[in-house]
């Protein structure tokens, strides 16, 4: 079972098998196929994309090459490896800029109100210890988020698997929307990983249920 320190200071399980390139840091992105995440994410030339709890930074660099010189990447992680790594490769990177700080996602992200256009959150969620501080989380993204905006969540399947977190840690898209919903989004899209899932929100328009 794969296992990394999480923004909450706990041990984080990771849904993939592996870890990703990078230093040996985490990371669940070749587990994805890279068109069904960002064609769900629907960046744009010009963007500002946010990675929390960027690991490796793969999802960071992928985004900072779609959105182009003209859009911005943030790349936050609590672990300062991670993000001298993130930094190292994203110097080196065609596109967007990446700007990669360490930061504690439990706690005010280092973002200005309405900046960005996504926030993206992969298999970090389930680690956070207790829904108060990820309410807290849902609630920085968005007010981080413009009018516009989406946050994206990709979470392990709450079902028994030999990979990842125990079935008891996981979270399903329902206990997700509920999160997300008290913080003032509803739901967009939603798109089967296979071992995991992916749900985008956008600000709701109206009240959630």
């Amino acid at each position: 079972m794969n296992v990394e320190t999480n923004c909450a200071g706990r041990l984080r399980h990771r849904c993939g098998r592996s870890f990703g390139r990078g230093r040996s840091l985490p990371s669940s992105a070749h587990m994805h196929a890279p068109e069904q995440v960002f064609g769900a994410l629907e960046l744009k030339e010009g963007d500002v994309f946010v990675d929390l709890g960027c690991g490796a930074g793969e999802y960071a660099l992928s985004a900072a090459r779609m959105i182009g010189e003209s859009g911005a990447v943030y790349a936050l992680d609590r672990l300062s490896d991670a993000v001298e790594e993130v930094r190292r490769r994203g110097s080196a990177n065609p596109g967007a800029p990446v700007r990669a700080v360490v930061a504690e996602l439990t706690e005010t992200l280092p973002l200005d109100d309405g900046i960005a256009d996504v926030c993206f959150l992969c298999t970090v969620l389930h680690a956070i210890d207790g829904d108060t501080k990820r309410r807290r989380l849902f609630a920085e993204m968005y007010r981080a988020l413009k009018p516009e905006g989406r946050a994206a969540v990709v979470e392990c399947k709450k079902e028994a698997s030999r990979f990842g977190p125990p079935e008891n840690m996981r979270l399903s898209e329902s206990d997700v929307d509920a999160l997300a919903c008290g913080a003032g989004f509803s739901r967009k899209s939603a798109t089967d990983l296979g071992d995991n899932y992916l749900v985008v929100y956008e600000k709701a328009r109206a009240r959630c249920e």
